[in-house]
């Protein structure tokens, strides 16, 4: 898969990808939830209600479930590790 630059051809290359494009980046760890990828990527449901993000492209009304977002946000904070 490539989208706007990131290069998802295998798991380094995806995981170094979101990292040269400051997507998800160890420095997040701290704060993933200010992550690019999380703030502004992912189309998920915000506690208000509302939804944001623009992935995926298909299908458009796709929310990724809060399980998902949360493994996602669990790996930023161990520093976006290689596992």
């Amino acid at each position: 898969m490539s989208a706007a630059g990131l290069q998802c051809f295998d798991e380094a290359g995806c995981r170094q990808s979101m990292i040269d494009r400051r997507l998800a980046r160890p420095s997040n760890a701290e704060r993933p939830e200010g992550a690019i990828l999380l703030s502004s990527i992912l189309r998920v449901r915000k506690p208000d209600g509302k939804v944001s993000g623009i992935m995926p492209i298909e299908p458009a009304d796709y929310i990724y479930p809060q399980a998902c977002v949360d493994r996602i946000a669990a790996w930023i904070k161990n520093g976006v590790p290689a596992d």
